[in-house]
């Protein structure tokens, strides 16, 4: 590292790895290649049983390798793993990103969030495209912009599936608080959970509106078990919506939004109450304790709503988002952004 790299800010990027000898070296290479050059690399291995601890000693090992090793004496559950990778974030980065074993980080990717990230001080969440197995994601965010509002960025992340490339995004180092768990363990899609619960307490969300980021889903991922065993997305999804929906959206959008996934609900249940009884009984439940369990009037109206449903599906996702207007995206002006404080989460 020269002279002048270390004026630039630290940026962290955290790789909570288990058995992930297959595909590990591809991260290490990737954080390696990146052109940014203020990087430290934070590798947890959480009791591999297989050579995920060779490979990092021998990443470790060589010269120049500027790497934080941990390693847990048990295997922790998923959400608790990456809790505890965050908290060897080094105090002095300003920046940290979660990179998985099996996904991949472009060169320019840390480099192109933290350029962003200079323009702005109130930034505190900055994405990217990301792409799954290749095929790059639409960001139903207009390519006018680079800057937004933290709540126009939640709202379209409940109500356009506008994605800031979670897990992956820049979060600020701030946000971690020590003895507080960063990610709600009490979701599966906790990455999810935590860029909203960021963006709800306010400053601006950036996002880079290039390719930085592949997702590799695979058979032997914890995305694909968790799939195949129907975990409750559609469940979380209305969680989101009842808790961050009033940050962030007009009265009139969170009722049509709400309305709109409790008919997603609703048809779901439908399909478990003859192919998987289990989940109709649990799912059942949990709907309950909402005051939202499904009716006979409700189904009628999930099943009457669907063409529509797949209609937009199909259609309307794929059109240019509309445009936003300028004072809802454009930073303050620059002496103001000069002396202004960083927005913090609420302690």
């Amino acid at each position: 590292m020269t002279d002048a790299s270390a004026s630039l800010p630290l940026v962290a990027v955290v790789t909570p790895v288990y058995n992930g000898a297959e595909f590990l070296e591809g991260a290490i290479r990737a954080v390696k290649a990146q052109t940014y050059p203020h990087v430290v690399h934070v590798l947890l291995d959480n009791a591999s049983t297989d050579g995920t601890a060779d490979i990092i000693a021998r990443y470790a090992g060589e010269a120049g390798a500027n790497v934080i090793v941990k390693r847990n004496a048990e295997t922790l559950p998923q959400a608790k793993n990456f809790n505890k990778a965050v908290t060897f974030v080094p105090p002095e980065a300003a920046w940290f990103t979660m990179l998985c074993a099996d996904d991949e980080l472009k060169p320019n990717a840390i480099a192109e969030m933290v350029a962003l990230a200079a323009r702005d001080p109130n930034l505190v969440l900055i994405g990217g495209q990301e792409s799954v197995n290749g095929s790059v994601r639409p960001s139903y965010l207009p390519e006018t912009s680079s800057i937004y509002e933290s709540s126009n960025a939640a709202a379209r992340i409940l109500s356009d599936d506008m994605r800031p490339s979670f897990p992956h995004a820049l979060f600020r180092r701030d946000f971690l608080r020590e003895g507080e768990d960063f990610f709600d363990g009490d979701f599966v899609a906790f990455d999810t959970e935590v860029a909203l619960r960021i963006l709800s307490q306010g400053g601006r969300f950036g996002f880079v509106h290039k390719h930085l980021f592949n997702n590799l889903h695979h058979e032997g991922a914890l995305t694909a078990t968790l799939v195949r065993k129907k975990i409750p997305y559609i469940w979380e999804q209305l969680l989101f919506i009842e808790r961050y929906g009033p940050a962030c959206l007009s009265n009139s959008e969170y009722k049509r939004l709400r309305k709109r996934h409790l008919r997603i609900a609703n048809r779901r249940m439908l399909f478990w109450m003859f192919t998987a009884p289990e989940n109709f009984k649990r799912d059942l439940a949990r709907l309950n304790t909402r005051d939202a369990a499904p009716t006979f009037a409700s189904i009628c109206d999930a099943l009457l709503s669907w063409p529509a449903h797949l209609i937009e599906r199909r259609f309307v996702k794929s059109n240019t988002p509309p445009v936003w207007a300028e004072d809802a995206v454009q930073p303050a002006p620059s002496h103001h952004r000069e002396n202004a404080e960083p927005a913090r989460i609420a302690g």
